[in-house]
């Protein structure tokens, strides 16, 4: 597997496993999911110069109480993502869950996913991160439509990676 899917996999799992709300003072939003809702979502990332495209499907295998948990297909490979139901989860702390998210600017979009058109929330902030020792800023959009399934993630743009919902079941 080449860096840049190891990279597209280890950013997008990390959205999950950090167990982070589209906003932090509303619900988790995974605690709305049934298991078998799945989501597809188009990766892009651009390093070094090089830029890939890559698809992932997150499907919800299992419920509790407490915690959800993802089956995540990215490049042929399968991981697994637990999700802790009573933590906030903001989808700005992508590599970082102790990252600070300093939100700039909100507003509302309508967006177009799988022939369906969703009204969505989006937010812009700065992302202040640490990364072998040293502090990285970078920008992050969101947006965010209780109409998408999963985590309520449409579109996700942060640093040289953007993601975007395609396909789903809910």
């Amino acid at each position: 597997m080449s860096n840049i899917n190891c990279v597209s996999i280890v950013a997008a799992l990390a959205v999950l496993v950090l167990g982070l709300s589209a906003h932090a003072e509303e619900e988790n939003p995974f605690k709305k999911v049934k298991v078998g809702d799945w989501a597809e979502y188009t990766i892009s990332t651009k390093i070094a110069g090089f830029s890939t495209d890559s698809t992932q499907k997150r499907t919800v295998v299992k419920k509790t109480d407490s915690e959800v948990t993802l089956e995540i297909e990215a490049n042929g490979g399968k991981a697994s993502a637990v999700i802790k139901l009573n933590e906030k989860y903001e989808p700005e702390k992508l590599m970082d869950a102790e990252a600070t998210v300093k939100v700039i600017a909100e507003g509302n979009e309508n967006l177009s996913v799988a022939g369906k058109s969703m009204d969505t929330k989006w937010r812009t902030a700065d992302v202040i991160s640490k990364a072998q020792g040293h502090e990285v800023k970078t920008k992050s959009k969101v947006w965010v439509s209780p109409d998408a399934p999963l985590d309520g993630v449409v579109k996700l743009e942060q640093g040289k990676m953007s993601m975007q919902l395609t396909s789903f079941n809910k």
